[in-house]
């Protein structure tokens, strides 16, 4: 493990955003940094590369832009205002973007004697700095906070001070993100071409950056804390559903086996059949030359929004579905019309196949599905549950939540929005969500006279303190059957991460 880091450390390029004033003050910091940046071999950004004077709205969505692609965003805050957007600093635009984006950020901070001398120096000589006296104190004094790591400075300044304190916070935030961003460089044509396919998953890449810290978090706490239960229990399957919770949840299944190489483990793997509709799932899985039993299912050209596959679930996409759906709207009476019927056919033949392959009478089950959601919350009145943004990855999440597989599915704490509109409800009038928390489901495709039992469980990554309360973001789960079965805290470079796992009863009887 410690040569896969080194080497992912000596390939990786981060893009550095550098946030400053265009002022005379911070210009000759500003080329110190970029200097040191590029000493370090990553690349360096600044607003001045690409920004127009004077237009606020184009700088403001280009800037955005730049740091949604940057993996480090550094701020260095000298002794002007600078411009001005809605009696802010722009600087305080890009520093707000950067946090909202959960960017690592370095502050270069120049020294408060400094700042006092010189703001009294500008503002008696610039009416618009005078004017912006408060502005100026209210923004720096986030900084001021003794505990808030920074770099200080002086006018002039010591560069070679400067360059080695970078250089240090540097090397420690690039070693924080090793394995997360960065760019890598192809070495061919070919694989530059492949890696160009995969970037058209647009969709899929920008949720694999949002929030990636609470879903590797809740995928390492579920697979190194559950996973060799599980083994243990004979479960041989799994399936990794489409989504960038699962995303992270098939790395972390590879990861694990790779770095516990002991004997049980590695035959036991060596039993596994894995299947996905998620393209970097079944990367993943592929590159692990010991786990040999993976196919795509369903088979399928990956869609270009989320690299997910549908098989014959593609041929109905011209079927469309009330996005605000109405109160008296039924399931059965959408699927039982005769333009429909094929794909009632279709989804049976899923559900069918997960209950044959991944369920056996006698443990009773064999197998296990690991799925994501946009969201859970209300999308009206009447359903409740998790949502999608595609119709057909609504059909498909219902054949898998319709099966008497044990499914876990996997959220970070912002997948809770409550009333929801404009999305596809994966829950109905027939497979509430009421009964998958309780786990006595009616499959909308098959005999509606049976009850079947279903285990289910969710994992939830969570970043929690003083803005929002554990006990806040559970309620925002409302009318949940679910029992919290596990809650722990995950070391993410000494980031608070939470994980909680809350299951029905029959999911607990299976991590028991």
């Amino acid at each position: 493990m410690a040569d896969k880091i080194a080497q992912l450390a000596s390939e990786a390029k981060y893009e550095v955003f550098i946030s400053c004033t265009l002022k005379d003050d911070v210009i000759p910091i500003r080329d110190c940094i970029i200097n040191a940046t590029a000493k370090k071999g990553q690349i360096s950004c600044t607003m001045d590369f690409f920004a127009g004077p004077g237009n606020h709205s184009k700088n403001k969505k280009t800037s955005k832009d730049y740091i949604m692609r940057s993996d480090i965003f550094v701020i260095i805050v000298g002794a002007y205002y600078g411009s001005n957007l809605k009696g802010k600093p722009f600087i305080a635009f890009e520093y707000n973007i950067a946090k909202k984006l959960k960017k690592p950020i370095i502050v270069i901070l120049l020294d408060k004697n400094d700042a006092e001398l010189f703001r009294k120096q500008l503002e008696d000589k610039d009416a618009a700095e005078k004017e912006h006296h408060d502005g100026y104190w209210d923004f720096r004094k986030q900084f001021d906070d003794n505990n808030f790591p920074k770099i200080p400075f002086k006018i002039p300044p010591d560069k070679k001070r400067l360059t080695n304190d970078y250089e240090n916070a540097l090397n420690k935030t690039i070693n924080n993100l090793i394995g997360r961003g960065g760019w890598i460089k192809p070495n061919s044509e070919l694989m530059g071409e492949i890696i160009s396919k995969l970037n058209r998953n647009k969709l899929l890449s920008n949720r694999t950056r949002e929030n990636s810290d609470l879903k590797l978090g809740i995928a390492q706490l579920f697979i190194r804390d559950k996973l060799r239960k599980l083994l243990a229990k004979d479960y041989r399957k799994f399936f990794f559903e489409s989504g960038s919770s699962t995303a992270f949840v098939a790395k972390e299944f590879v990861d694990y086996y790779s770095e516990n190489h002991d004997r049980n483990l590695t035959s036991t793997c060596k039993d596994l059949q894995i299947e996905t509709n998620n393209v970097l799932a079944n990367i993943y899985f592929r590159l692990n030359q010991e786990m040999d039993k993976l196919c795509m299912y369903p088979q399928g050209i990956p869609r270009d929004e989320y690299g997910a596959t549908y098989g014959q679930l593609e041929n109905f996409m011209g079927h469309e579905w009330p996005r605000d759906v109405p109160v008296d709207f039924s399931i059965s009476e959408f699927l039982n019309k005769d333009i429909n019927i094929n794909i009632k056919d279709q989804l049976t033949g899923i559900t069918d196949k997960f209950n044959e392959n991944y369920v056996d009478s006698t443990k009773p089950w064999k197998g296990m599905i690991f799925m994501a959601a946009s969201g859970v919350g209300r999308n009206t009145d009447k359903f409740q549950g998790p949502h999608v943004h595609s119709f057909i990855n609504m059909l498909f999440k219902k054949t898998l939540l319709s099966s008497k597989c044990p499914t876990i599915l996997f959220l970070d704490q912002t997948k809770f929005p409550g009333n929801l509109v404009n999305r596809y409800p994966a829950c109905d009038d027939i497979l509430t969500w009421d009964d998958i928390c309780n786990g006595d489901i009616t499959s909308p495709f098959q005999n509606r006279n049976n009850k079947e039992k279903k285990p289910f469980a969710i994992a939830i990554g969570m970043r929690y303190g003083r803005h929002q309360k554990k006990s806040e973001i559970i309620a925002n789960l409302k009318n949940l059957s679910l029992e919290e079965i596990h809650f722990d805290k995950i070391h993410m470079n000494n980031k608070k991460v939470y994980g909680l796992i809350m299951a029905n009863k029959y999911f607990e009887e299976i991590l028991d």
